[in-house]
């Protein structure tokens, strides 16, 4: 007579050899045996120590790292996650033990192993689903809701049990890539350090789904998993490290290589080994070319080919086939195509963020924008409560970070204060984006602040492409309404005029030089030369101009009476704990302030000569005053570089013989022909 969990046992059964076997047994022990053998068949062609090994991808993660530095053991009951505060280890652990359940069927009795996944069944169906949210703990939701029934199920697709956990796993990978990502792949920009062990965990769900002919989620929801792969292409930096993350600077390096302790250094070949599973599973042309661009060495057509073979246990090797080689005529093709670099800025309103790139090559300059307002001290409508601090600052939550070849410049908050008439303005709302654009030229983003007493801050991020600048610049404007409907412009003339103060702080990635020079107000950024052998990086210089102020210095300290709207300030930087940081200061009596840096990225240009002015802007045959329109011209050697930025309404104007009607300018002055050359110009 079989007990309980036997009979519960051939209940459960749904392959019909199985449950007749069980049923014909002469004894328990032998209708278990027949389990067992059944069970050890199916290990050996699932690959579960390929998987064991795919989970240790985490340890290349710091947001999952930490989890496997905790000595616990690897078979700690999943109740734990609840109680031990070490939610993402025992998440990961209880990960790993789930791919031992097979391999332990016949060290265990019928009712110890029925009992355990039937326990494992009711714990993830009914605890994990109702105390984990895809909202707020994304990760942890993915694991215990989606990959680890996705894993039982995979092991036991024979089993009622197995089928219930194969569709709850399902349902939780759709929901996660329907809520996770902005339905272009990109996770929020709170989640972004999340992005990788996120596509780690979807790419481990296709390589047991490959073993078993199942697939986690629909063919026709594959895109979203394809996209999560191109975008964490697009966030890494040139050591494999990921955008946002801890900086660590090649002075850092040199005191860790001093002292025996290389922890500091990135491992980049866990993550390289992740991509090169996740670009075996996706079927996009474009991607794998990316891939290529950025790391040619790491990313062969070869090897991924090699991985696809292995996930489908194909006995002949797949180097030299047909499918192959025509494939790497396709992505080379496409890799020449990428040179233009239009398709790798990417902007996200969903997601608050943005990646500005003048190309895939890691050659050209990259700058990622998160604007994401997350700060605990808000009211229940959003708005930020006054800082009890003292600190004064109107918004620290952009983040921006800026590489150039192997070089993170800066990768922090960009801070900023606006005073008027001595009071410190505060938001009022979140940042929301007013104009995204992708021109042949350059790419631009124009996000916005909402602050008191009914003014705003514009936020303008521009990435000149052929001329290679970057804009970082603010705009403090009333806040307004044109009723075009009515044929009613908003010219300004009826607003009040404060004494406005800005101040704004870039702080710089340690080892970062600053120059600076007695008579002219910009700043030379230098970088001595990083790495040895093939990661060698020569020096690096960028050039800050604060073209809104005066060339020259004495033209700020001179005690000659200047026009009301004279804008004074400083460039400069100063040193603090944590390294040094950028400041511009501009200071001005009037309705709205430009406060613009341009920053020269080409170190080629560092020794040419350069100057710049600002321009007169005309409006009816009149000159506007520079609180209602702004227009400067940048000359570095032979270019000629213009910017503009209206401060009202967009109204028919006129700088530098150049007629137009827009917010904002940008262009280059082709000395040949007498044109300008537009970069990026919107209305």
């Amino acid at each position: 007579m079989m007990t309980r969990w036997e009979d519960l046992l051939v209940e459960e059964l749904a392959t019909e050899k199985i449950r007749n076997i069980i049923k014909n047994a002469t004894d328990p022990d032998t209708a278990w045996q027949a389990w067992g053998k059944h069970v050890r068949k199916r290990v050996q062609s699932l690959d579960l120590w390929r998987y064991r090994a795919a989970v240790h991808w985490c340890f290349a993660m710091p947001q999952t790292k930490a989890c496997f530095e905790k000595e616990v053991p690897v078979a700690t009951e999943l109740p734990e996650i609840d109680s031990s505060g070490q939610s993402e280890y025992h998440s990961l652990a209880g990960l790993l033990a789930t791919t031992l359940l097979a391999e332990l069927t016949e060290s265990q009795t019928s009712r110890q192993w029925a009992g355990r996944i039937l326990a494992l069944e009711q714990w993830h169906v009914e605890h994990a689903r109702e105390r984990i949210s895809v909202e707020f703990q994304p990760y942890l939701h993915q694991v215990l809701c989606a990959e680890i029934p996705w894993l039982i199920g995979c092991q036991f697709p024979d089993l009622t049990v197995g089928r219930r956990m194969l569709q709850f796993a399902r349902d939780n990978f759709r929901l996660g890539l329907a809520e996770i990502l902005d339905g272009s792949g990109l996770p929020h920009a709170s989640d972004v350090l999340l992005l990788r062990p996120l596509l780690a965990c979807w790419t481990r769900a296709l390589m047991i789904g490959k073993k078993t002919k199942l697939r986690p989620w629909p063919m026709d929801e594959h895109h979203q998993f394809e996209w999560a792969v191109l975008h964490t292409l697009r966030l890494m930096r040139r050591d494999g490290s990921e955008v946002f993350d801890e900086v660590v600077s090649d002075k850092t390096l040199r005191q860790n290589v001093k002292h025996n302790d290389a922890d500091k250094s990135f491992d980049f070949e866990p993550v390289a080994e992740m991509m090169r599973y996740a670009l075996a599973f996706d079927t996009d042309e474009v991607d794998h070319a990316v891939a290529r661009t950025l790391f040619p060495r790491r990313f062969s057509l070869r090897e991924i080919a090699k991985i696809r073979a292995a996930l489908t246990q194909q006995s002949k090797s797949p180097a030299k086939s047909p499918t192959v080689l025509a494939d790497a005529r396709t992505v080379t093709k496409k890799i020449a195509e990428l040179a233009t670099g239009s398709d790798a800025t990417y902007f996200s309103e969903w997601s608050q963020m943005a990646v500005l790139r003048s190309g895939w090559d890691f050659r050209e300059p990259s700058l990622a924008v998160d604007f994401a307002l997350a700060d605990p001290d808000q009211d229940d409508e959003g708005r930020r409560r006054p800082p009890s601090d003292g600190s004064g600052w109107t918004d620290q939550s952009v983040t921006v970070e800026l590489n150039l070849g192997d070089q993170t410049i800066w990768s922090s908050t960009w801070d900023v204060a606006v005073r008027i008439d001595g009071r410190t303005l505060l938001p009022t709302n979140a940042w929301s984006t007013t104009c995204e654009a992708v021109e042949e030229g350059g790419s631009y983003l124009e996000i916005e602040l909402p602050l008191t007493e009914n003014m705003r801050l514009q936020r303008h991020l521009m990435l000149c492409h052929k001329e290679k600048l970057l804009l970082l610049a603010d705009s403090i404007l009333p806040q307004y309404e044109d009723n075009i409907d009515e044929g009613i412009e908003y010219h300004g003339l009826d607003d009040a005029r404060y004494a406005i103060e800005y101040e704004s702080q870039l702080p710089l990635v340690a080892g970062i030089g600053v120059k600076s020079s007695s008579e002219m107000t910009e700043l030379l950024l230098t970088c001595p030369p990083t790495g040895t052998g093939t990661t060698s990086n020569v020096g690096m210089s960028v050039r800050v101009f604060p073209v809104a102020l005066p060339e020259w210095k004495a033209a700020c300290e001179s005690g000659v009476e200047k026009p009301s709207d004279f804008v004074s300030g400083e460039l400069g930087c100063v040193r603090t704990n944590d390294g040094q940081r950028l400041i511009l200061r501009q200071k001005a009596f009037g309705r709205a302030m430009f406060a613009p840096m341009l920053f020269d990225l080409d170190a080629k240009r560092a020794k040419q000569p350069y100057t710049w002015r600002q321009l007169t802007v005309g409006e009816n045959r009149e000159s506007t005053a520079r609180d209602f329109a702004a227009a400067f011209r940048l000359q570095i050697g032979k270019m000629h570089f213009l910017l503009y930025r209206t401060l009202t309404s967009t109204l028919n104007r006129t700088f530098f013989g150049h007629n137009l009607v827009g917010d904002f300018f940008s262009g280059r002055f082709d000395a040949k022909t007498g044109k300008v050359i537009t970069i990026v110009e919107t209305e």
